[in-house]
């Protein structure tokens, strides 16, 4: 069974990030980017899939070479072939574009499963894998949380996230594409012998030239969207304590909280007898009892 995981690189949240709120964009001079989680999670699903029923997991990303060290963790975690897409002088792109990109490279491959993070970290717009399964005229289905695969008849049973914590239960032959929830796995760590491998093994480069002579096309996909705008978050409310208590009291405020005591409610005492007489007069009191 042959699967297609694409990936993207994404800011690592445990950093700073700093917007630049007149260009409508973000400073990523000094970014370190990490494997999109979402993207992890298919990635370790793929891996599973394949250990189940062999065959092959290939890992693809539309990006710049800053992307490649993303590819290099996912060939260390298990990934047999890793693609990059060249996308160095293409304008800022958007969901469309970016799913023409690669439903242009996938063509080229065999599959039988593309497997999609359900949206990324940096923009979480969750539009990419939808689109790219209407390119590629194939069923889709999104935010899965589990997944079950019966090879004899071709089909996958899926289970879905809705909100409020409840399941919806799918079924479609394949090939299919579906987008992964955080939910689905917890993703395994690369090993040693897996980042050594990783290190001498090739990553396959797709200029995006030759994917449009490939096709016959003239043009390459320009996003149908931008941002207009973008607005700082608002500023965390800091608790200042008073400057007339104590700095005892102050630093007792600041590592205790400050948050009002809960009322207790009535609290009845005496012989179970009487308090079982007291909660009867009560419930009748409220007409709980006739």
């Amino acid at each position: 069974m042959n699967i297609i995981v694409c990936v993207k690189e994404v800011p690592n949240p445990a950093l700073p990030v700093e917007f630049d709120f007149v260009n409508y964009t973000v400073k990523d001079e000094t970014w370190n980017y990490i494997l999109n989680p979402c993207d992890e999670a298919a990635l370790e699903k793929a891996l599973l899939i394949k250990e189940q029923f062999s065959g092959e997991v290939t890992a693809i990303t539309a990006g710049p070479p800053r992307s490649e060290p993303v590819l290099r963790k996912c060939l260390a975690l298990g990934a047999d072939v890793a693609i990059r897409v060249d996308t160095r002088g293409l304008p800022p792109s958007d969901s469309l574009a970016t799913a023409k990109i690669l439903y242009r490279a996938i063509k080229r491959l065999t599959y039988d499963i593309v497997l999609c993070g359900d949206q990324s970290m940096d923009r979480n717009c969750g539009e990419t894998g939808a689109m790219l399964a209407e390119l590629l005229g194939i069923p889709v289905v999104t935010s899965i949380v589990a997944m079950e695969i019966d090879n004899n008849t071709n089909t996958v049973t899926v289970s879905r996230k809705l909100e409020r914590g409840a399941r919806e239960i799918k079924r479609c032959r394949l090939p299919a594409l579906f987008t992964t929830d955080l939910m689905l796995n917890e993703p395994r760590y690369p090993t040693l012998r897996g980042r050594k491998k990783a290190a001498r093994q090739d990553i396959r480069i797709i200029a995006l030239d030759d994917l449009l002579k490939d096709q016959g096309l003239m043009e390459l996909p320009q996003p149908v969207t931008r941002v207009v705008s973008t607005t700082p978050p608002p500023p965390k409310k800091i608790f200042i304590p008073s400057g007339n208590l104590s700095p005892a009291d102050r630093i007792r405020m600041l590592t205790q909280g400050v948050t009002a005591k809960k009322s207790s409610g009535n609290i009845l005492e005496g012989a179970p007898g009487e308090i079982a007489k007291k909660v009867v007069a009560f419930l009748k009191e409220k007409r709980f009892l006739p």
